[in-house]
């Protein structure tokens, strides 16, 4: 095709990007851009399923954005509660059970499945509690689970969420249980395959993946493209690469920003969009990544003449 026609043909057609709910993951990658795969990256325990529930939140339950998620380590039931997590908080320390009062407005049913949450490590907010989940009963999004899943298997998924629910975002999680048992010459046309469905199918696709052990041993522990499961392919063939990293994991308390506690920071590593970088975010007490807030210093006072002649020596 002539280069005038693709450049007509595309334009700047916003319904191609989604965003993610994070500006400052937006303000870098552009937003997930429909038709691309995107590889979320870490070391166990930097928070991966907790960082993939916080976009769903954002883009599926508060954006209602269709968006369709294989889960491979999670049931439907564990993933659904982290999604409640990520809206009302999962005590990250052991706390002593609260005995539950039942209030004479409240049925049984409900005095129940708030107890069930505070014996899992939820907090308990009543206020909220019926609005959110009348939310998550609305919300478009659809969650399924297998321990395990051959790439062909998740293709065919993808291909049925998108015609019965015409999903336009699909998470993936994860890539170690996918290629669990397959030999490295496959691994590359199962990835091509997961790329060319993507553009087939116009989803966007949000792909996490675990990081060899050599992180461990390296200064500062922080990750490279190196360290990704499937190397090469999954490099190359991803149109950008996110590695989640929280100093305070390696017992790093403090860095040039400041505190590391509840921090963590986003390194995009490849960026087929945009720019390469690090974003700080936080890793709240809900189990959510959220945007750092600015803190403004404030600025002295400009004084006129008058207030400058009147000031009393």
């Amino acid at each position: 095709m002539k280069l005038n026609k693709i450049i007509m043909q595309s334009g700047e057609d916003k319904s191609q990007v989604i965003p993610t709910g994070i500006p400052s993951l937006d303000r870098m990658l552009g937003g997930l851009h429909v038709g691309h795969v995107i590889t979320i990256g870490a070391r166990p325990a930097m928070g991966k399923t907790a960082f993939v529930a916080s976009l769903i939140r954002n883009i599926g339950i508060m954006g209602k954005v269709p968006t369709g998620v294989l889960s491979l380590e999670h049931k439907e039931l564990e993933m659904a509660r982290r999604l409640w997590a990520a809206e009302f908080g999962w005590r990250k320390t052991p706390k002593p059970r609260q005995q539950l009062i039942i209030d004479s407005k409240m049925c049984q049913e409900q005095a129940n499945a708030i107890s069930l949450l505070q014996n899992i490590g939820f907090e308990n907010p009543i206020e909220k509690k019926n609005e959110y989940k009348r939310m998550m009963t609305e919300a478009p999004v659809w969650i399924e689970h297998s321990f395990i899943m051959t790439m062909d298997e998740v293709v065919s998924r993808m291909e049925r969420l998108k015609k019965t629910n015409n999903v336009r975002v699909i998470v993936i999680d994860s890539l170690d249980l996918i290629y669990s048992g397959v030999k490295n010459a496959e691994q590359e046309q199962a990835m091509k395959n997961l790329v060319l469905a993507a553009e087939r199918l116009q989803v966007a696709v949000l792909l996490t993946s675990g990081l060899n052990r050599e992180v461990e041993y390296r200064v500062g522990n922080i990750p490279t493209l190196s360290n990704l499961r499937g190397g090469y392919s999954t490099e190359t063939l991803t149109s950008a690469v996110v590695f989640i990293y929280r100093p305070e994991y390696y017992g790093i308390l403090e860095d040039e920003c400041g505190s590391t506690v509840d921090k963590a920071q986003l390194y995009v590593a490849k960026n087929g969009f945009g720019d390469t970088g690090h974003i700080r975010l936080d890793f709240t007490e809900r189990s959510r990544f959220e945007d750092t807030p600015i803190v403004i210093p404030e600025q002295p006072l400009l004084m006129n003449d008058e207030d400058y002649y009147n000031i009393p020596f």
